[in-house]
């Protein structure tokens, strides 16, 4: 077989592999852990500082709650109802959680692995994990920061998706819609 065919059908398996990866829904709940290990989750812990810990509890369920804009969504804890806040412009900041609904590019980013996706805030001039852009990264100290989070190269950057069923001593707790 050529090497022409052999890419040909490489390409074809990528788009048919991503083609049927995991499609966010506004009626779902999801965990979402760090690429690079699948046991640690993002959490709402009660601090303004948002975390990574491992296990998943009360504090590692979240909703991603359509702006309207194609592949944007406003990020909600279901514990606190709290979401996250924007990204900053400048490397290794923390990224925060408040009470405003902020507006998030999340796209999949199949070279990472499957269901992996970046996190980054709509303020900001690049949001298609390429060249310059600034998104989520797991720090060292087990929090979440800003930093360079280009597909392919940063993979601390990247955060996989998975559908959770929440504890129903949740759901009903906050209005998913907050005000959006």
């Amino acid at each position: 077989m050529s090497m022409k065919k052999v890419l040909s059908l490489l390409t074809l398996l990528c788009f048919v592999t991503s083609a049927f990866g995991l499609e966010i829904d506004k009626d779902k709940f999801y965990t979402i852990a760090n690429r690079n290990d699948v046991n640690i989750f993002v959490k709402d812990d009660g601090a303004d500082v948002l975390k990574v810990a491992s296990g998943v509890d009360n504090a590692a369920y979240w909703r991603l709650i359509p702006s309207g804009n194609p592949n944007c969504y406003y990020v909600q804890n279901v514990q606190s109802g709290r979401y996250v806040q924007a990204c900053d412009a400048n490397q290794e900041v923390s990224v925060l959680l408040g009470t405003e609904p902020v507006e998030y590019s999340i796209l999949q980013c199949s070279e990472e692995g499957e269901d992996m996706f970046g996190f980054t805030s709509t303020n900001l001039p690049v949001i298609d994990f390429t060249e310059g852009c600034i998104g989520w990264n797991w720090k060292n100290d087990n929090t979440v920061q800003t930093f360079l989070a280009v597909a392919g190269t940063n993979h601390r950057s990247f955060w996989k998706l998975t559908e959770a069923d929440v504890p129903s001593c949740l759901l009903g707790s906050h209005d998913y819609q907050g005000g959006i």
